[in-house]
């Protein structure tokens, strides 16, 4: 049986991060291969607000003893239990890998994005000695531009990756810059699973009809939206959040109890890529709005909702509160890409590859 090796960020403290790497995971192992998360220590922490996020446990803690307020650790076991798959390997431990795997997979999450890997080469496959073994899915440059400095050794690297797919029309333009390559545009691994599968493996909460906010930016205009949406639906308003929100209740949870949130949710309000994804695989009514010019990665936003045909629900495009989305749609816009999708994973998982491994210790 074929070994296949992840290589994304699997050890953040971000359910995107850790909820993509698990379902591009289960999504392989479904097609009869061996999967496995490369457990790899960067010398970088991929979510480059991870002060911020200590300061928000911090304050959590010293707030209420009820709720999570070791909610890090609660990511650590979900990664130990679906993600720690190799031993903890450093950069220079990386190329003991050869020959212990099939075929190499970089993504998805902005993998590509210089701003949060620092330049670091390794997510660009940089360490795998046949060029045959590598390929990428649903790699993300999270901008819609390269940095100069950073074009040169990336067209070089992606030149030995056969196999290149992207989440966003914009990284498939970056690609054809630097290397002349067509390449496709998949959806990202939360969206292989069914809404059937990721509600099997969700924890759902014992609240109901409320409003879920998820936020990536806590800003004002959409905290406003947000509170006024409860006050006309006479519903109580819950937000996952990098930061306490004032007089919100903001919620600490499991990976699996995330989605259940989402789950039990009457309305989800977000300006978050996952927290969209799941809302619209999860059929929920949902608002979106773009973040703000201090995050230059709206275009994951705008190529899920143009993917299935749901632009009218930016907050900026309202023109009723109460319209409703025909979800049978929406759901066969989303099958349609889910099968392109699959044929792309199931291209590369196919691919004659060396077939040399050993124990890795």
């Amino acid at each position: 049986m074929k070994r296949i090796a992840i290589c994304t960020f699997s050890k953040a403290l971000n359910y995107g991060a850790v909820l993509q790497a698990y379902a591009l995971k289960r999504t392989i192992q479904s097609m009869g291969k061996q999967a496995f998360c490369i457990d790899y220590h960067a010398g970088f922490y991929p979510d480059t607000r991870f002060r911020r996020k200590l300061r928000f446990l911090w304050k959590s803690w010293k707030k209420t003893f009820s709720g999570y307020p070791f909610a890090p650790l609660y990511f650590y076991s979900f990664i130990k239990q679906y993600l720690q798959d190799t031993p903890k390997l450093l950069k220079k431990d990386l190329p003991r890998l050869n020959g212990h795997f099939d075929l190499f997979i970089t993504g998805s999450d902005q993998v590509w994005n210089a701003a949060i890997t620092k330049g670091d080469t390794a997510f660009l496959l940089d360490f795998v000695t046949d060029s045959q073994q590598k390929a990428s899915y649903s790699a993300s440059f999270g901008f819609s531009y390269i940095e100069e400095e950073f074009k040169p050794i990336c067209a070089r690297l992606l030149q030995q990756i056969p196999h290149i797919s992207v989440r966003e029309q914009t990284g498939a333009d970056i690609v054809r810059e630097l290397t002349g390559k067509e390449v496709p545009v998949v959806l990202d691994p939360t969206l292989l699973l069914t809404k059937s599968q990721w509600l099997s493996f969700a924890k759902p909460t014992t609240r109901s009809r409320y409003i879920l906010m998820y936020l990536m930016d806590d800003n004002d205009k959409i905290i406003s939206f947000a509170k006024n949406l409860a006050r006309l639906k006479s519903l109580p308003l819950l937000a996952i959040s990098a930061t306490p929100l004032k007089d919100i209740p903001y919620l600490m949870c499991t990976p699996q109890e995330f989605i259940g949130y989402f789950q039990k949710a009457a309305y989800v309000v977000t300006n978050s890529f996952h927290g969209l994804s799941f809302s619209i695989n999860l059929n929920k009514t949902f608002f979106v709005d773009r973040l703000p010019p201090s995050w230059p990665a709206n275009s994951r936003l705008e190529q899920l909702l143009a993917t299935v045909q749901l632009e009218d629900r930016w907050i900026d495009n309202l023109t009723e509160l109460d319209a409703t989305i025909d979800w049978p749609a929406v759901n066969k816009r989303l099958e349609d890409s889910r099968k392109k999708s699959f044929d792309f994973l199931r291209m590369i998982l196919n691919q004659p590859t060396p077939n040399s491994h050993c124990c890795l210790s």
